[in-house]
């Protein structure tokens, strides 16, 4: 390709099958060895942000900007899940389950120590308006809810938003050894992708 982007560009142009509407699923791997699990219903709307900080030199009067170099990069993806489970409420509080002291109840426990973090790897899954399926691959997700509010009672079903953070994943191949990953460009490709189908239909997870 003629860019460093690796850009095709005879593919831009008009084609709605390209456009998505959809419900995504989300999937997530804790490696403990039980595999990859639906997390649950989530609310359709589903976003994944992409922050970019960068340092800027300007001169002149009026000032004028000369350079601009990033500096810093966050990725997020933030939901609503529809499923209050004791399972659900400790990933996204990111507080542990007690199902032993008390014969009677699950609890999850909140107190002045907490935790330390799990970091599970994540797949979204959708389709665009063609049937080709879209997958966004997390190599290592940390949730990081700063605010968590859980509205219960009114005339909707209770849901707690979530933020998990992608995170740089030092060791791809060992984390997720079946998933694609560019030994070449190692630095380019160790926090999340973006996968697009190469035919119709695909399957699994």
């Amino acid at each position: 390709m003629a860019n460093s982007l690796n850009i095709d560009t005879t593919k831009f142009g008009y084609n709605d099958e390209y456009m998505f509407l959809h419900d995504p699923a989300l999937y997530l791997d804790f490696h403990d060895g039980t595999g990859t699990h639906p997390l649950g219903y989530l609310e359709a709307e589903k976003s994944w942000r992409q922050t970019m900080e960068y340092a800027v030199f300007k001169t002149g009067i009026p000032e004028s900007e000369i350079r601009r170099d990033l500096i810093s990069q966050e990725f997020s993806l933030e939901g609503t899940l529809k499923q209050i489970q004791p399972e659900t409420l400790a990933l996204i509080m990111q507080r542990r389950i007690d199902d032993t002291t008390d014969p009677n109840w699950v609890r999850v426990i909140i107190g002045t120590e907490v935790p330390p973090a799990i970091f599970p790897s994540a797949i979204l899954i959708g389709k665009n308006t063609g049937g080709r399926e879209l997958r966004l691959y997390i190599r290592r997700l940390q949730i990081v809810a700063e605010d968590i509010e859980i509205l219960l009672g009114g005339n909707e079903y209770a849901g707690v938003k979530f933020k998990g953070l992608a995170l740089k994943d030092p060791a791809p191949k060992t984390t997720n050894p079946t998933w694609p990953y560019d030994v070449t460009h190692a630095d380019q490709d160790n926090i999340a992708f973006w996968a697009f189908a190469k035919e119709t239909a695909t399957s699994g997870t």
